[in-house]
């Protein structure tokens, strides 16, 4: 019986006994109509009669008739050979159901089982040459079965002990084709223990040996994954894991059954009651498709991908723009009457449930989910042979498709950046106190200048020069001071000349103090400012909060009770008022301009001692000039020495020069160290947004690690590290390489440089610290071979603006958190299309944990043969175990070695007004053997020729046929 959908998961019993079996046999009075019908029960689907040294040709025939269309009835014979232990060895011949019986059982008899043989000698005494059986039962196109593990008459009779032995049992295994074990345990014995040593892998199966129908039952079922006829038994010896499964249920059909709704039971197409098209096309067509793989053939223009494209139609397929038969070209023509118009589809679930006919020139409408995935060959072919950017997106589409949390996100873009918030938003924060310690440390550097020191030197010799320069005016003698009128003028001009001293001393004390006010009011401004700054991004930051917790369901939660900011600057807006009217005020005081002010009075008193001078006579008029040019070179000179806080005097620039030689560079290391720590907290942010890359990609990791054994030729890697994006070229458009340094020249300073970064750990804190460590020595020593590593000043190789420069360099942002796919140690941009393809399939295949039916067209396009047999089987293989795969192929590896469940030919004749068939089977049906042949192979004979040459390489290689 031939399958329409292909190889099935059906139960199988290849031992069984009937009454011919009458020496053992318990119930003599069972009929062959109840043998079938507690078979049909137990839904059996082909058995083996296998009397013990017996072919009771007429039972097996009528069994045959009974269960036509039901239960396929293999004719067999179960004998005991000549090869013993404990007890003989059985073997079992199993031959086709349309064998000649007749035939086979009179050759057989030849081996000394003539019915009268038998009576003669009796039972217990006969057997047959263990070779000679196994021999006449290939000779009739047979399988021979042997008893295995701890079965009785088990091969495992025969000892190991003696050498002898061991040789006999390897000997064996040429003879036999399948193990029957007598219970679940010695199949996984065998897997462990036996196969290994003996480099054969027969299938293994458990049968009911049943010796009474009425008490029918086994140990445990057998199932086998083929169409129910003796092409489909032979299928087990070549595919023996993948085609045999002994115990309740096969997964898959466990996973069917589980989840009806994915798997595909029918597809229907059906021209529409209104359609008056002239051509047939589709007409009546219902296809049943198998649950695991179909693989859809047919010569080019037979209508394979009008089948793939029908079935992404009506399951709301996303890539519809990319369909080569249901397009506007074809199918769907538009300016042409639209054949496509006439026509409708539907897919039928497993779970009984249906689509509604969806006429074929539809487009899927993108809000409707899709139930199936297909991938059409033109996008398939577009994104291998496009720019990296489309490859990368898809790539990017499947991951991002198999997350179980998107938080609402549309790509994995969005998702990285909205899981990366956080980090970015401190990161900004830390940059922002960068950027002012690098404005701080560049005008710290400037003052490392041996021409600023030289020049504040100079200035303070000038000063000095000035100071040496003020001559006290020659002394004049005070005169007497006799009449009272002159004493009297004395005295006022005496009082009059402590006013303008006491006067001066507190101007100079207001401009001091107005030049601390202002200094105080601007680092308050700036304080008030990074305030507001900070108060500014907690409410942006706020509004973030709460919008993500606007997205719990499980609650109702306010951002402003969860954090709330403090800020107590009354004291500080306080002082702000205070200077600022304290500056207001020293401004009114030292304006000449306002009456009565500091600034007016002074110059007020000074005229008046001007006029009571006038008043003395000569000798005290020269004593009081005297005394004035003195106490104006006393004020000189006191304003030349200055304070330390007075800017540009004597004292304020030896504090500065002071400093410069004490205590600046230290104030240099220390703010060094700061930059540092900050670079550093920036990495620890950077490392954090790595983790988060690490976390989304485990499930893909997870994949690459479960199927190593897939990808030992062209392994698949998925790494998430850093990388220094475009590090090199923002260094050198910043650096003077023309400037005497370690990075002068170009190949020279590119070398240096790259020789530099090969020293650092990319994912190492410390090392990074090092890293840019190492970068700043270098500009401030010259440090290229042969050379005294003369010190050199930074700002000197610098072309940029130096804060810039510094902010580029210690904020990290050429430091990226990078994932990158790789193939066989490629990149995406290194990639073939056709590796590119593969590396695609892969993707679709195992990491989409999508469970819906997937369709793939031609996937081998752009892969060569060796390619497609070596990577592409392998994954097929794996795959169809977890989904409904259905793939349009010409490639036999593809069809044939991946053992498609189900192969579907199409053909469409234009003779006959473009009627589409569609052939459906198993590989082991014969129609559909035959059409794989012509189609994949180009007709046997040419397959024949081809084989035929290939005889010679085997040959050259020392290869056998298997």
């Amino acid at each position: 019986m031939n399958d329409l959908r292909g190889s099935f998961w059906r139960k199988w019993d290849l031992h069984l006994h009937t009454p011919a079996s009458t020496e053992d046999y318990r119930n003599q009075s069972v009929s062959n109509q109840g043998i079938i019908d507690t078979l049909f029960r137990n839904e059996i689907a082909a058995v083996a009669i296998t009397d013990h040294h017996f072919m009771d040709v007429q039972r097996i025939q009528d069994l045959q008739q009974i269960g036509k269309g039901k239960i396929t009835v293999f004719p067999g014979i179960e004998v005991r050979t000549d090869v013993s232990g404990r007890e003989n060895v059985h073997l079992i011949g199993i031959f086709p159901e349309n064998s000649d019986l007749d035939l086979i059982w009179t050759e057989v008899q030849s081996l000394g089982l003539h019915p009268h043989t038998v009576k003669e000698k009796g039972y217990d005494k006969i057997y047959v040459n263990f070779e000679d059986f196994c021999d006449k039962v290939h000779k009739h196109s047979g399988v021979v079965t042997i008893h295995a593990g701890k079965k009785s008459a088990s091969i495992e009779n025969v000892t190991n002990s003696l050498p002898h032995t061991q040789a006999l049992k390897r000997d064996l295994l040429k003879f036999y084709d399948i193990f029957e074990m007598g219970k679940v345990s010695d199949i996984r014995d065998y897997e462990e223990n036996v196969l290994p040593n003996i480099h054969k892998r027969p299938p293994m199966i458990i049968c009911s040996d049943n010796h009474d129908i009425t008490k029918y039952e086994v140990k445990s079922w057998c199932w086998i994954k083929a169409d129910p006829t003796f092409e489909g038994l032979r299928q087990i010896i070549r595919e023996p894991k993948k085609r045999v499964f002994v115990g309740e249920i096969p997964p898959v059909l466990e996973r069917v059954s589980s989840n009806p709704s994915k798997y595909i039971r029918t597809f229907h197409i059906n021209r529409r009651p209104e359609s008056d098209l002239d051509e047939i096309w589709f007409d009546k067509i219902s296809i049943d498709l198998n649950p695991e793989m179909v693989a859809i053939i047919g010569n080019k223009g037979n209508g394979k991908s009008a089948l793939s494209d029908s079935i992404g139609l009506v399951g709301n397929s996303k890539n519809s723009k990319y369909f080569s038969f249901l397009n506007e070209n074809k199918f769907c023509k538009k300016r042409a009457r639209s054949k496509a118009k006439n026509f409708a589809a539907r897919i039928e679930w497993m779970s009984g449930d249906h689509t509604q006919d969806i006429p074929l020139h539809n487009t899927p409408d993108e809000t409707d989910v899709e139930t199936v995935k297909y991938i059409p060959q033109q996008f398939f072919e577009q994104l291998c042979n496009e720019e990296d950017e489309s490859f990368e997106r898809e790539i990017k589409r499947v991951i991002f498709s198999q997350l179980e949390d998107t938080h609402g996100k549309q790509n994995l873009d969005e998702l990285v950046t909205f899981l990366s918030e956080p980090e970015i938003t401190h990161t900004h924060t830390l940059k922002a106190r960068l950027s002012q310690l690098n404005e701080e440390i560049v005008s710290l550097e400037e003052l490392t200048q041996k021409q600023v020191r030289e020049d504040i030197s100079k200035r303070i010799q000038e000063k000095q020069r000035e100071l040496k320069g003020i001559q006290d005016p020659e002394p004049v003698e005070k005169p007497d001071e006799d009449s009272p009128e002159t004493k009297g003028l004395l005295q006022q001009i005496d009082e009059l000349n402590k006013q303008i001293a006491k006067l001066n001393k507190l101007r100079q004390q207001k401009e001091t103090r107005r030049t601390t006010v202002r200094a105080d009011r601007t680092i308050l401004r700036k304080v008030k400012n990074s305030i507001d700054d900070f108060q500014a991004q907690y409410e942006l930051f706020l509004g973030q909060l709460q919008k993500n917790l606007n997205g719990i369901q499980a609650g109702t939660f306010k951002a402003s009770e969860i954090v709330e900011l403090k800020i107590n600057d009354k004291e500080l807006t306080q002082l702000q008022k205070e200077l600022d009217e304290e500056l207001t005020q020293l401004g009114e005081e030292l304006n000449p301009d306002i009456k009565d002010s500091l600034a007016s009075t002074l110059p007020a008193i000074e005229k008046q001692l001007q006029l009571l001078q006038v008043k003395l006579d000569e000798p005290n008029k020269g004593y009081q000039e005297y005394l004035g040019k003195k106490a104006k070179a006393d004020e000189a000179r006191a304003k030349l020495m200055g304070t330390e806080d007075k800017p540009d005097t004597i004292k304020s620039l030896e504090k500065q020069l002071s400093y410069l030689k004490k205590d600046l560079f230290d104030d240099i290391a220390t703010k060094y160290e700061e930059r540092l720590e900050i670079a550093g907290q920036i990495f620890s942010r950077k490392k954090r947004l790595k983790k988060i890359r690490e976390e989304l990609f485990q499930p893909i990791s997870k994949y690459i690690a479960d199927n190593e054994d897939l990808n030992e030729e062209y392994p698949i890697t998925l790494d998430v590290s850093f990388k220094m994006v475009q590090f090199g070229e923002q260094f050198f458009k910043m650096i003077n390489q023309s400037a005497v340094g370690t990075f002068r020249g170009k190949e020279q300073g590119e070398e240096h440089l790259k020789s530099i970064i090969e020293l650092l750990d990319i994912s190492d804190k410390q090392s990074f610290k090092q890293f840019l460590t190492t970068i700043i020595e270098h500009l401030k020593g010259d440090m290229r071979k042969g050379k005294v590593k003369k010190e050199v000043f930074i700002h000197s190789q610098i072309i940029a603006n130096v804060v810039d420069f510094y902010d580029f360099l210690f904020s990290l942002d050429y430091l990226e958190p990078y994932y990158e796919l790789k193939l066989d140690n490629k990149s995406l941009s290194e990639l073939s299309p056709g590796e590119r393809g593969y590396l695609l399939i892969v993707f679709y295949l195992f990491i989409d944990k999508d469970d819906t039916p997937l369709i793939i067209d031609q996937p081998e396009e752009n892969l060569d043969n060796q390619s497609v047999f070596e990577l592409l089987v392998p994954s097929i293989q794996k795959v169809k175990t977890s989904r409904q795969l259905i793939i349009v192929t010409l490639n036999p590896n593809i069809a044939v070695v991946c053992d498609a469940e189900q192969v579907i030919h199409t053909r469409i004749d234009k003779a006959k007004k473009c009627e589409v068939t569609y052939s459906c089977g198993a590989i082991e049906n014969p129609v559909i053997n035959e059409r794989i042949v012509e189609v994949l192979e180009g007709t046997l004979p040419a397959f024949d020729i081809r084989d035929a040459k290939y005889d010679t390489t085997r040959l050259e290689l020392g290869v056998t046929r298997s």
